[in-house]
Formats: C-alpha cells, structure tokens, sequence
C-alpha cells in the first residue's frame, strides 16, 4: 500500500512538473511562394484538369495531361501549354474577354510569337 502510494505521489509530481514548464517557441514554418506553391501536386492534377477539359472542349483528344507549363501574359491573357498522354500539345490562349483558343503549339507560336515550352518575353 505504502509501494503504490509512493508511486502515485511521484507519479503527480512529475505530471506537476510538466504542466508547469514552459512551452516550446516553434520557429513558424518558411514562408512559400506561389509559384512553388502551383509545383505542388494537388495544384498540378487541378490544372492539368481544367486544361484537359478546354482542350477537349475545343475538340481535341486528350485522355490526360501529363505536363503543363505557363508561359506568362500576352494580349491581357495567359499562355498555358499542355501535353496530352500520347504526345500532343496544345497552347491554351485565356484572352482578356474571358473566352479561350486552344491551339496545336504550332499555331500557337505563330499567334504569340513563341515557341510552347519556352517562357513568353515581356
């Protein structure tokens, strides 16, 4: 009886102990871009989604897209390339209007002046 009296005691003592000491300072977790924020995988399958359906909605065959790459503003829109599973690839053209062209890259290069996978100059 003394044994388990003991044991609880010391067992009280140190959960006392514990309570009161001070919490540890965590430095915050770094801050990190946006851009390296879209590298993350659940921002790679979303866009990768959302140019599989304007590229099939604009006619083309595209099971999946395996790679995308923004190439930067043109005409007060964006440039987005993708690559569908079997090779092709498209420049989706977001326009300022709001509407979108998809274009087999050559046919984008010629409208944008560059060629798909190659950042846009400013």
């Amino acid at each position: 009886m003394l044994r388990k009296a003991t044991f609880v005691t010391a067992s009280l003592a140190f959960l006392a102990a514990a309570c009161g000491s001070a919490p540890k300072e965590e430095k915050p977790a770094p801050a990190i871009s946006m851009s390296a924020a879209d590298n993350l995988v659940p921002g790679q399958l979303a866009r990768g989604a959302a140019l599989q359906t304007e590229i099939r909605s604009a006619g083309h065959d595209c099971n999946k897209v395996v790679r995308t790459f923004q190439q930067g503003g043109h005409d007060g829109g964006d440039v987005w390339d993708a690559e569908c599973e079997g090779g092709e690839s498209y420049g989706i053209l977001s326009k300022a209007d709001g509407s979108t062209d998809v274009l087999e890259c050559a046919a984008a290069e010629r409208q944008t002046g560059t060629a798909c996978w190659q950042k846009l100059a400013e």
